[in-house]
């Protein structure tokens, strides 16, 4: 998602309406990191937020557009481990992501 937090708004709004309509029994979306705290204040029910992406290192901002590996503690369980963008731009491998997954779920 590729929108500023007004933006976010509106789109998970739409969605959530949507999805109650749907036989879906979750939707995951991934906002931007600057949307999430507006966006957990909504109360969505059928809207799961998570990461577009994260880095294997479990303190600090490593890299500018990860989310910390420790981001379930911060109520985000799902994540988006590779993203088409960084595969190419980072080398990002099968070892990358697999340091990912692993600091994520420990």
């Amino acid at each position: 998602m590729h929108k500023n937090v007004g933006e976010a708004i509106e789109a998970c709004r739409r969605l959530e309406e949507l999805a109650a309509h749907s036989l879906a029994e979750v939707v995951v979306c991934a906002p931007p990191f600057t949307s999430l705290s507006a966006l957990n204040a909504l109360g969505l029910t059928k809207i799961k937020l998570g990461a577009q992406n994260m880095h294997f290192a479990d303190q600090g901002g490593i890299y500018r557009g990860n989310i910390r590996a420790d981001a379930d503690r911060c109520g985000l369980p799902i994540c988006n481990y590779r993203t088409f963008g960084k595969a190419g731009a980072f080398g990002e491998d099968d070892g990358m992501i697999n340091k990912k997954s692993s600091m994520h779920l420990n």
